[in-house]
């Protein structure tokens, strides 16, 4: 087993940093050098968990076109050590992090675009034993995936998106880890390339929000109980739509919806506020020169949510009013396409990190930003 160890800078180091920060000026945040953390082939998504039981998170990093997942543990000051990568079978196109067999230890999951959803059951030191897959057909082409408790019964149940197909594929957990295969909800005549879970009615329920991605639309499924869905309600846009993140924005305690437009247009992004009921206001526009994708945290640590858009060349960071509207956008270069990232305290100081894919594929790296 080959395991290296990346450094991120000292406390100090960050902090000599921000005396001439990557942040503009009149913001609140500021990031220290980037970190150019290794990856497999083509990272294409980056998630973040527990993986070792030593209460930091660590990251899981998709590689579509090594077909693998690397695992970065989080050793703090020390930095991150990367395991030996655990191998998906075909080309994982997102993974997620999740105690799928109830053991207290964290397992991965990912869709992979070959026709199956593979599960890794963890050890609970950052190994992971070989993947078991569930066949869901060459031309179903999973591609999004979630891990939540979909039906209520305590334990982890799987949604994944079929861009072969459009379709969602539901997965329940008969309570030892086994994946079954639930609702098959028609997306009729589009596709879902991100795919996320949240309570949008206050029912208690877990609801699905999707990104159409060419469609230009977001897509919203209703859960009624039991591991099943409403039918689809769609929210119209305009140009493409990339990913989608869910986080209460203007602060009035109901889940509002956040989507990346996908493409080089002014005002790329769109914030859709929330009722509470599971329908939302009109869209707004999020200033933002473009977007291919979008993670969501708290740069600042001051308890509203913030943004962070990532595109071609650059990440920019918007952090948030809590009013439903954002400040001026924080620029951090990056040098290639990015995958989907994700954002976590990652160092400590109560404030989230950014970890951004290397989605162009070599090197294959995560570009890790440490606020500072």
């Amino acid at each position: 087993m080959r395991i290296r160890t990346i450094l991120v800078p000292s406390l100090a180091a960050i902090l000599l940093a921000a005396a001439t920060p990557t942040a503009a000026a009149a913001a609140t945040a500021s990031f220290g050098p980037r970190v150019d953390l290794p990856a497999g082939y083509g990272p294409i998504f980056v998630t973040h968990g527990d993986l070792d039981r030593d209460g930091r998170p660590d990251m899981a990093v998709a590689n579509e076109l090594g077909g693998t997942v690397s695992v970065l543990l989080n050793r703090g000051a020390d930095g991150f050590r990367t395991m030996a990568e655990v191998g998906t079978g075909s080309r994982p196109m997102s993974v997620a992090i999740a105690d799928v067999n109830g053991d207290g230890r964290a397992d991965l999951v990912t869709a992979n675009l070959g026709g199956t959803v593979a599960t890794a059951l963890g050890r609970g030191d950052g190994r992971f034993r070989a993947p078991q897959h569930i066949d869901l057909g060459g031309s179903s082409n999973p591609w999004a995936v979630v891990a939540e408790d979909l039906d209520g019964d305590h334990d982890v149940d799987v949604a994944v998106s079929l861009t072969g197909r459009s379709q969602v594929q539901v997965l329940l957990n008969d309570g030892r880890g086994r994946l079954t295969l639930g609702q098959t909800v028609s997306l009729e005549y589009s596709d879902f390339e991100g795919l996320r879970a949240a309570d949008l009615n206050g029912d208690g329920l877990v609801d699905l929000v999707g990104s159409e991605n060419f469609a230009g639309r977001v897509g919203i499924l209703l859960g009624t109980g039991g591991g099943a869905f409403g039918p689809l309600q769609r929210i119209e846009l305009i140009n493409d739509t990339s990913r989608v993140v869910v986080d209460d924005y203007n602060s009035d305690g109901r889940p509002d919806i956040v989507a990346a437009r996908g493409s080089s247009y002014a005002d790329s992004g769109w914030l859709l506020l929330g009722n509470g009921d599971g329908t939302f206001a009109e869209p707004r526009t999020i200033p933002v020169r473009w977007a291919e994708t979008v993670a969501g945290g708290d740069f600042d640590g001051d308890g509203r949510a913030d943004l962070a858009f990532a595109t071609s060349s650059v990440v920019f960071v918007l952090l948030g009013n809590g009013d439903g509207t954002f400040g001026e956008s924080l620029e951090l270069p990056v040098l290639g396409r990015p995958g989907v990232p994700t954002a976590a305290d990652f160092t400590g100081d109560g404030r989230d990190d950014l970890a951004v894919p290397n989605g162009d594929g070599y090197p294959g790296t995560v570009w890790f930003f440490p606020t500072a």
